[in-house]
């Protein structure tokens, strides 16, 4: 399965760059609780999580022209992200405060809309930074490049064989293919939200809440490796 793979290399990449992990994600924690740089704090932990992927170079300096060669679309996609939570929210409010049976199944449809765009969002930077990188040719065989992102349009969303996208993923091209990504393998999808649960509650019960300011790098470097194995380019990173 895919979810149980990512999840073992996820923990084989927590092993082997133990370091760079927990301490871009601290520190990049610590800096998102200002709001405002969690994009670009995210851009940069995505970045690093598919360097590690790839077997490459990975510390701070490649964490920073990470974040700041790809903070436009993180900061676009965080807008967009939490305008969609906004209109879901205060529409959970209104129809649950209604009276009447049409206010409960109207609440649940839009709580069922919420925690359905919630799980897709993982994905979307997972998707835009393997794309980008892929678009590049930044591999170890850059001629195979285009077959590759053939690969990626088939496996994620049903393209026809060699239907490359030519140019950068877009934040709507990247929210679909996360649809069907999340579709195609719904325990990849929601393997890490009952662990991450779990290790919030271990956390708690020794008081170490501080070591959850890791949880956005841990997940970076899980989706990352989920993408990477459905799209099957894990030896090409």
């Amino acid at each position: 399965m895919t979810g149980l793979r990512a999840l073992r290399l996820t923990l084989r990449d927590l092993w082997q760059e133990a370091f760079v992990i927990l301490s871009i994600g601290f520190i990049g924690g610590l800096l998102s609780l200002l709001i405002i740089p969690l994009p670009f704090v995210l851009a940069g932990t995505y970045g690093v999580a598919l360097r590690i992927a790839g077997g490459r170079i990975a510390g701070w300096r490649e964490w920073y022209e990470d974040a700041r060669a790809h903070a436009r679309f993180f900061y676009k996609w965080a807008l967009l992200v939490a305008l969609v939570v906004v209109v879901l929210l205060t529409n959970v409010n209104f129809y649950w405060n209604m009276a009447g049976s049409f206010g409960e199944v109207a609440g649940g449809v839009a709580m069922g809309l919420l925690i359905v765009w919630l799980l897709l969002q993982p994905y979307v930077p997972a998707l835009y930074l393997l794309h980008h990188r892929l678009l590049a040719g930044d591999t170890p065989s850059p001629e195979a490049a285009p077959s590759r992102e053939g690969a990626l349009a088939e496996v994620v969303d049903g393209a026809p064989p060699g239907a490359a996208q030519r140019g950068p993923l877009g934040l709507r091209e990247s929210l679909r293919r996360s649809i069907f990504l999340a579709l195609r393998n719904p325990v990849a999808t929601l393997l890490p939200w009952p662990l991450t649960f779990a290790l919030l509650v271990a956390v708690g019960g020794l008081g170490l809440w501080p070591a959850a300011l890791v949880l956005p790098a841990l997940w970076a470097v899980y989706y990352t490796r989920a993408v990477a194995l459905a799209v099957d380019v894990v030896e090409e990173l």
